[in-house]
């Protein structure tokens, strides 16, 4: 797995939400975003955005950058 994708995972844990639930508040597609959890897809900069803001973290972060 990516470090994306393993940040996306931890973000949803955390959160304590659904998959479901983050495609319905981020307007991405559900099956999307389970080829970014599975490492068969990365985002596009909006969709990219759209997750950081959802989750509330930068975007270095949730590209496994740097730390919280």
């Amino acid at each position: 797995m990516t470090t994306f994708a393993d940040r996306l995972i931890e973000l949803k844990i955390k959160k304590r939400v659904k998959w479901p639930e983050v495609a319905k508040k981020t307007g991405i597609c559900q099956a999307t975003i389970m080829n970014y959890v599975c490492g068969r897809r990365e985002p596009n900069l909006s969709y990219l955005i759209w997750l950081a803001d959802y989750f509330d973290v930068s975007l270095d972060y949730l590209a496994g950058r740097d730390g919280p």
